[in-house]
């Protein structure tokens, strides 16, 4: 871990906790202070550049961030557990923010969306982007040019069987075109 800190330049990596579910790496900052809160809150706010983080991050006692899910519901659920192992001895207000990813690729999308509707810990406060999965998505139903080859080639396909709809019928296989009767 010091060492990808090292060639990010991020400094104090010490301020840093990591831990490992399944085959993913996760951080957290260690013993967060409002200033610390602040400048990561910060640095989301202007890599989303957007007003979904105008809170008072001081309010919070801690923050927690959970991105790239991919329909893998095991993983969240042991994310979910170290979350509120983490917090349960921590007095005040929490948040949680979801940066997105929450489809595609995954085993258990349909399942994974249900967990996060259902997951409501007490005293957090819970924020969902949208990841650029769920931007194609959005862009597939839309029916934006070339959007349903994009979004299906990315793991959309995933999607799809997830929620028990077949699409091999509508794929011709001569063109390998999409196609819907009208």
């Amino acid at each position: 871990m010091r060492e990808r800190f090292r060639k990010a330049k991020v400094k104090n990596p010490e301020q840093f906790e990591e831990m490992y579910v399944g085959n993913r790496e996760w951080f957290w900052l260690k013993k967060p202070t409002p200033s610390k809160i602040s400048s990561v809150v910060q640095k989301l706010k202007s890599l989303f550049q957007t007003s979904w983080l105008e809170l008072n991050i001081e309010t919070f006692s801690q923050v927690f961030a959970v991105g790239d899910i991919h329909g893998c519901r095991d993983l969240l659920q042991n994310m979910h557990k170290k979350i509120l192992e983490s917090s349960q001895n921590v007095e005040g207000k929490k948040l949680l923010i979801y940066l997105g990813d929450y489809i595609d690729r995954g085993p258990d999308i349909k399942e994974t969306i249900q967990t996060l509707i259902d997951f409501q810990p007490e005293n957090f406060k819970q924020v969902f982007l949208l990841g650029n999965h769920e931007q194609m998505l959005l862009e597939f139903i839309s029916g934006s040019k070339n959007s349903p080859y994009i979004w299906l080639g990315n793991g959309g396909l995933e999607t799809f069987k997830s929620y028990g709809i077949d699409l091999s019928k509508y794929i011709d296989d001569s063109t390998m075109e999409l196609y819907h009767d009208k």
